[in-house]
């Protein structure tokens, strides 16, 4: 294991002192999770070698381990003089990735984002050069800065046109102008987006930023007709099941349960967020108002165990499956429910009307 590993290293340099050793030991201790270890090893090897050509990575390895401890500033403070002390190191490409990364954690965007193009400009074949840019226009968005960010984002398209953000780069393009309320680019980019990668993930999302645009320039027709495309073209996305769930709150609203149902298990096929969870419980009171008390209990025991997360829903059902009971004559199971409730959401609105039920049921 790595104890061994570590002790072998040691006594390996306990015969034979080398600035090599030095850093194995560091990077054992780093693979174990032993990072103040790990960064001691890389400190003496910098004190004791400061001319090893080891010193860059050990530096580079310090930087990481200081940053895995919370110590983001004495980690950018190393890959500074990384920076400054090893110009041609050959690890640099990474210390200056690192060091953007600690810039935007600390919401420093507009350094985080000259970091980050700094290397693709100073290093176009590197490994890391695509996601550099990419990550430069991030920053950029992070900053508020959407020209900027279109500019990164067209480069990447341009320079790595097979490349792994091809799709990512173009979408980010489209929602930089509906975040900047430039609807006319929006719409435009939105839809050539959809026609260039019609298969995309991203494209359902395209239409939607689309759909949203119109509606901002009033042209609600176009609007629709666009909705019309994702139900169409993207039915099984989380787009569309947007439109699902506004759909099936309004059969709901309007009584006409069986069509609802309809709707909302459309949802709760798709997506496992709030909505989801509201469909859930929207299904349950469909066939409660359709006088099928089993199977509407059966659909808030559902809500329960597959949307735990979402506790007003939750608590809400385990009330209603009480209620449900308590239609049925059913005062033991009822009174189980509703302690159920009170002991799972003690400070939930339902658990005060569990304790009413229960005080009723004495």
């Amino acid at each position: 294991g790595d104890v061994e590993i570590i002790k072998k290293w040691k006594k390996y340099y306990e015969i034979q002192p080398d600035a090599e050793i030095l850093l194995r030991i560091g990077d054992s201790y780093y693979n174990a999770g032993k990072e103040n270890n790990a960064a001691a090893s890389y400190r003496k090897l910098l004190e004791d070698f400061p001319a090893s050509d080891k010193a860059p990575q050990a530096l580079y390895s310090l930087a990481l381990s200081e940053r895995k401890t919370g110590d983001s500033a004495a980690a950018a403070a190393d890959l500074e003089v990384l920076k400054g002390k090893y110009p041609s190191a050959a690890i640099l490409p990474d210390a200056l990735f690192l060091l953007a990364e600690i810039r935007e954690e600390n919401k420093s965007f507009a350094a985080a984002e000259k970091e980050f193009y700094g290397i693709w400009k100073k290093y176009p074949e590197a490994k890391i050069a695509e996601d550099a840019l990419y990550r430069a226009g991030q920053a950029a968005l992070k900053a508020g800065d959407y020209a900027s960010e279109r500019k990164y984002f067209d480069k990447l398209a341009e320079a790595f046109p097979k490349g792994a953000y091809k799709e990512g780069a173009r979408f980010r393009i489209c929602e930089s102008y509906f975040k900047e309320e430039n609807y006319e680019q929006a719409v435009s980019f939105a839809l050539g987006f959809k026609e260039k990668f019609p298969t995309s993930p991203l494209a359902p999302r395209a239409v939607e930023f689309a759909v949203k645009s119109l509606k901002n320039l009033n042209r609600s027709e176009k609007a629709r007709d666009l909705l019309r495309v994702i139900k169409t073209d993207y039915p099984s996305s989380p787009a569309a099941a947007k439109l699902y769930y506004e759909k099936g709150k309004k059969l709901f609203a309007g009584k006409n349960y069986p069509a609802a149902i309809d709707e909302l298990r459309k949802v709760t096929n798709i997506l496992h967020d709030r909505s989801a969870a509201d469909s859930q419980r929207m299904i349950a009171e469909c066939f409660l108002e359709m006088e099928q008390p089993d199977q509407a209990r059966l659909e808030f025991l559902r809500v329960m165990y597959v949307y735990p997360d979402f506790k007003d829903f939750a608590a809400e059902s385990q009330y209603m499956i009480g209620t449900i009971y308590l239609m049925q004559s059913k005062k033991k199971p009822a009174g189980e429910a509703f302690s159920l409730v009170i002991s799972k959401w003690p400070a939930s609105l339902w658990a005060g009307k569990a304790k009413a039920q229960l005080e009723e049921l004495k």
